[in-house]
């Protein structure tokens, strides 16, 4: 199976889904444990999994910048109109809420409406580096980005709005979620540094 890259669960908890070095994806049946190969990547290892908080949608990065997304109830691979080059990250909003934001290498990130996978936006971030985490807050009111060089970026969802640019981290920023209804967002840096970052969502300042 080869060195296991990331793993995740489908919010159902039917599937869990992982990736190896090996250059597959693996999902696995909570209820058999049978094990499948839904897709071998011929772009290098698969670096990152996602899925839909709804379950409905998974998402896989390869290690060379390929996206690719699936319907769960049919497994069909889902295409991606105006897809840019070298991928680096994605996350979906959360509820029903249909938006898919994906990172790349540029800084930029794509948002794409699930209701018929066609860009709703691009974010032209001025940041030289690439995007290394992606998270909306509860509410889907806000997107927090986070860059290889440590910056963190904060918007506003409707508008896209820049709110907070978060003082630059010693360390590329690893994993974002805005968490207790909002009140903080944690970032992750490296590989074992965390930070909280208090936030004021009534007065959209951020500390």
């Amino acid at each position: 199976m080869g060195k296991v890259l990331d793993v995740e669960w489908n919010p159902n908890g039917r599937w869990l889904a992982s990736s190896s070095d090996n250059t597959n994806l693996y999902l696995w049946n909570s209820e058999t444990w049978e094990q499948k190969i839904l897709f071998k990547s011929r772009d290098g290892p698969i670096i990152s999994v996602n899925w839909s908080k709804d379950g409905r949608f998974l998402t896989a990065i390869t290690e060379n910048g390929t996206h690719n997304l699936w319907e769960v109830s049919t497994w069909k691979h889902v295409q991606l109109d105006g897809l840019l080059a070298f991928s680096t990250y994605a996350q979906f909003a959360h509820g029903d809420y249909p938006n898919l934001a994906i990172g790349y290498s540029t800084g930029r990130v794509q948002v794409f409406n699930a209701r018929d996978w066609k860009v709703c936006n691009l974010l032209r971030n001025e940041i030289p580096a690439a995007v290394t985490a992606i998270c909306f807050s509860e509410d889907n009111e806000y997107i927090a980005i986070g860059f290889m060089n440590g910056h963190v970026h904060v918007r506003k969802r409707h508008n896209w709005e820049l709110v907070k640019e978060l003082s630059r981290m010693p360390a590329p920023i690893t994993y974002l979620q805005f968490i207790e209804e909002n009140k903080y967002l944690l970032v992750y840096v490296g590989s074992y540094e965390i930070k909280q970052i208090t936030s004021s969502f009534k007065s959209e300042v951020f500390y």
